[in-house]
């Protein structure tokens, strides 16, 4: 599925739903990095393309699954931010930044406007992970990202993916519009 575009989003979801019998959850991973400085950034650049895959593509692909998910008994819609989001990042980070900190508002506010429906919206909100998108980071960028974490580590996949499991099971019921912090401490802005 391309999250850029939203027929590709629409047949992803439709073809889940078919196959599955019905959507109960829905996880917004999608996610691609930013590295410009403010300075430097372009419109029609980074800027749209960041915010295209991060942030638009988390709203649509919600949007699209929203018909199964209002049919659930269960429906959940569990967002993947960043404390970046938080906490506006680093330098050459600001179109990230933006776009997880655009995920967080849309949490909010679907949680509160998809509540009579009995579906809940969470968001997790990680820290630097051992993922693809820090593939292209130097040891040094890695050491200065684990400067910033107080448990002097990245994160885990699994952790991320144990938190949002959590969120969609049903001990998270009565969990909506919660950003949760996976972050081994980076919340805090050790440097």
């Amino acid at each position: 599925m391309d999250v850029r575009d939203n027929n590709s989003i629409r047949q992803a979801i439709e073809e889940t739903a078919s196959a599955f019998g019905g959507l109960d959850i829905i996880v917004n991973n999608a996610g691609i990095l930013g590295t410009s400085k403010i300075e430097d950034m372009q419109r029609d650049g980074e800027w749209n393309r960041v915010l295209d895959v991060n942030l638009s593509g988390t709203f649509f692909a919600s949007q699209a699954a929203l018909p199964y998910l209002k049919k659930s008994s269960a429906g959940r819609i569990i967002n993947i931010s960043s404390v970046t989001g938080r906490n506006g990042g680093f330098e050459g980070s600001m179109s990230y930044a933006a776009s997880k900190g655009g995920v967080i508002a849309i949490t909010r506010g679907m949680a509160r406007h998809l509540a009579p429906y009995k579906i809940t919206v969470n968001a997790v909100c990680p820290a630097a992970t051992e993922t693809d998108i820090l593939k292209g980071y130097t040891p040094q960028q890695v050491e200065n990202q684990c400067k910033n974490i107080l448990l002097y580590r990245l994160g885990k996949p699994e952790e991320i993916a144990g938190a949002a499991c959590y969120l969609a099971s049903d001990e998270a019921a009565f969990v909506t519009g919660l950003m949760l912090d996976i972050n081994g401490g980076a919340y805090f802005g050790v440097t």
